[in-house]
């Protein structure tokens, strides 16, 4: 699994570098203004595609930890809640009968 990371991370660096050489060279050579905007343009979207989002910051262990032990205990206490409400109707079917 590792292998085929490397390889995938290896042909979006790859790809990612021609086209910001690409752009970077077409920017410094040419005085046309009618282009410009497509040399800009690839190279934000290279630059978006590397730069990690503001809103998806990493959890820590600890965070990660805490959300699951509350997701457990939660699941937990629905079980109990579950199962107090089953047994109440058998008494009150059992009562009523």
């Amino acid at each position: 699994m590792k292998y085929q990371d490397a390889w995938r991370f290896s042909a979006q660096f790859l790809f990612s570098f021609i086209v910001l050489v690409f752009c970077l060279c077409k920017l410094s050579g040419t005085a046309d203004d009618r282009d410009n905007a497509l040399y800009w343009g690839g190279i934000t979207g290279i630059l978006a595609w590397w730069m990690p989002s503001p809103g998806n910051g990493q959890r820590t262990m600890q965070e990660e930890r805490e959300n699951s032990i509350s997701l457990s205990n939660a699941t937990i206490e629905k079980t109990q809640i579950q199962a107090t409400q089953t047994t109440n109707d058998r008494a009150i079917r059992t009562n009523t009968n």
